[in-house]
């Protein structure tokens, strides 16, 4: 696989690059803007509105006069077409306040209700987007970096970008101007958080709100409380400036990289900002104001796919199917780091030709029973923590690799159960636990061996929770009442992965049926050490559910990976690049 440089690429798959370039004029939009009436501020509904109560949450960054050619940006045009589309399909502005009200029980919000928010702070939003927002009366929240206002664009960024290194941003006179008019809520961006930062002895950059530095020369991180020192000194200064320049402390906090974990969280609530913005996709709802998901537009979005982006809400029947495999690392491990490089390439490719949406990884050195103390139980970890042995720091270079550069979602198996087999203490699993969530990103995880572990979830220190999955057992076995049996009554559990018994059709059919319908139900296909006839049941097993209306399957080992025709069996059975709209079934 063709890789671009590191620098280049280390954020490109999580926002499809947010740097963007500056307007030169206004004014080429007129008859886009007769498509609107006049647009107030929000009313409240009178009529009941459905619960939770939801809203959209557009986020936006540069905004030309004419497409640039910036993955980020979307023209004058582009965007007054956008709010011409919301206003005829009677969507209603809202602004942070209609939110807050609406959280606390004083008000409701329009069954459509949406808020615009713009990031960076680049001048083209007071030049092209605030008149547009005066003239129509339509609120916005716009995310200042306080040293991109002061110093201009940073050198180390701009070597790297040629669209963020052309750009102007707002002067604090015009920020103090636009917060005055009413319309405009001034938010945090952060003074100087909107950068990379060394994550791992393999150089890879990642956000700097949450990550823990690494230092090269000494071979170490810095330490939570540190990193929590950091922010806690950013944001304050950030939200001074924002005050002394508007006379209006910022309540919102809006992440880089829409980047936030549970330090952040707490860092922001400190510095007055009980508000905060991620980059996570999704509706809104007003009582979760902590870690708010937006929708992000950009690379001149047609009207066609944002009406799409902003109406398809997803739902279990029209979201992506899920299709994982579980990856062991200690396939890659090789006490030379170049052999382990060049090891982990070949796990790229063999990954991103398999055309999974989603890995799934073992945190831990699995030993062969015979070598280890407690049969099956990890004797070493491949993250940096208080109480095991490290075998080596990888574990967050693969995550981040397979997230940022392949696109896919990166599940973490978390098992207590195996830990408490090796002697291993409440309190240190817990520690051991909270040390991955400081050092590892991940967008989900999968309990096995027992069902999802809550105090050890409140003790990580991810924000927002990832999603939570859990294993149903070996047997799959529905039980006496018809529906299966697991551990899975919480309702913040997503979904389960499921080991289909081996039974003739007709007892798979009523084990199909006996399936939660209100959960993602994923089938297990066990490959381990598997032999070539398992190879084509599998192909069968997989059309067998599809018929059946499951879509969702997980890659139960990785043997295969190095045998060509193998792979390529799974390939064709669970490739997302196959068919990957097709509904289940067919």
């Amino acid at each position: 696989m063709t890789m671009l440089p590191e620098r280049f690429t280390m954020f490109n798959n999580l926002l499809r690059r947010k740097r963007l370039r500056t307007a030169i004029y206004f004014g080429i939009c007129a008859a886009v803007l007769l498509l609107f009436a006049q647009t107030g501020q929000a009313a409240v509904d009178s009529g009941p509105a459905a619960e939770p109560q939801k809203y959209v949450v557009l986020c936006y960054h540069s905004i030309p006069a004419r497409f640039n050619g910036d993955g980020g940006a979307n023209s004058v045009a582009a965007f007054t077409m956008h709010l011409a589309w919301l206003r005829e399909n009677g969507y209603t502005p809202i602004t942070v306040d209609d939110v807050l009200q609406a959280k606390a029980g004083r008000k409701r919000l329009p069954n459509r209700a949406y808020l615009l928010t713009v990031d960076d702070g680049y001048e083209d939003f007071y030049v092209n987007v605030f008149p547009i927002l005066k003239a129509y009366k339509i609120p916005a929240v716009l995310a200042v970096v306080g040293r991109w206002i002061e110093n201009g664009p940073d050198p180390e960024e701009s070597s790297i970008d040629p669209y963020y290194a052309k750009q102007q941003f707002v002067t604090w006179a015009q920020v103090k101007e636009m917060s005055d008019s009413g319309l405009v809520e001034i938010a945090s961006h952060s003074y100087d958080l909107h950068h990379g930062v060394m994550a791992n002895p393999q150089n890879n950059q990642q956000p700097a709100a949450v990550t823990l530095r690494y230092d090269a020369k000494e071979n170490s991180y810095e330490t939570p409380e540190h990193r929590r020192l950091r922010v806690r000194s950013d944001l304050q200064y950030n939200s001074l400036l924002i005050r002394q320049h508007t006379g209006k402390a910022p309540r919102v906090m809006v992440w880089p990289y829409g980047e936030m974990d549970q330090i952040g969280s707490e860092e922001a609530k400190r510095a007055g900002m009980p508000v905060s913005l991620t980059l996570i996709d999704g509706f809104a709802t007003v009582d979760n104001t902590d870690a708010i998901p937006r929708t992000l537009i950009q690379r001149e979005l047609r009207l066609s796919d944002f009406s799409y982006q902003v109406s398809h809400k997803e739902t279990l029947k029209e979201r992506d199917p899920v299709r994982v495999i579980r990856l062991s690392l200690d396939r890659i491990y090789d006490p030379d780091p170049q052999r382990q490089e060049e090891k982990f390439g070949r796990l790229l490719d063999q990954t991103l030709r398999l055309g999974v949406n989603t890995v799934l990884l073992q945190p831990f050195a699995m030993p062969a029973p015979e070598k280890s103390s407690a049969a099956g139980a990890p004797a070493e970890a491949y993250f940096p923590n208080s109480l095991m042995p490290m075998r080596t720091d990888l574990l967050n270079r693969v995550a981040w690799q397979m997230h940022s550069r392949l696109n896919v979602d990166v599940f973490m198996l978390i098992d207590p159960a195996m830990l408490a087999g090796r002697g291993y203490s409440r309190a240190d699993i817990l520690a051991v636990y909270r040390d991955l969530s400081l050092h590892v990103p991940v967008q989900g995880m999968l309990f096995e061996g027992g069902p999802v572990d809550f105090d050890l979830l409140a003790n990580m220190n991810y924000l927002p929770r990832p999603k939570i999955y859990i294993a149903a057992g070996r047997t799959g076995a529905p039980n006496a009442g018809g529906t299966l049996a697991v551990h899975a009554s919480d309702r913040l559990i997503e979904g389960m992965v499921v080991a289909p018994p081996r039974a003739e059709p007709a007892r798979l059919d009523a084990f199909v049926r006996a399936l939660p319908a209100d959960r993602i139900n994923i089938m297990a296909l066990p490959l381990k050490d598997a032999n070539g006839d398992a190879y084509r049941k599998m192909r069968a097993d997989v059309r067998f559910f599809q018929y059946r209306g499951i879509s969702d399957f997980l890659v139960d080992g990785d043997d295969f990976l190095d045998d060509p025709a193998k792979a390529d069996m799974v390939r064709q059975a669970v490739s997302m690049k196959a068919n990957p709209f097709a509904a289940p079934g067919q």
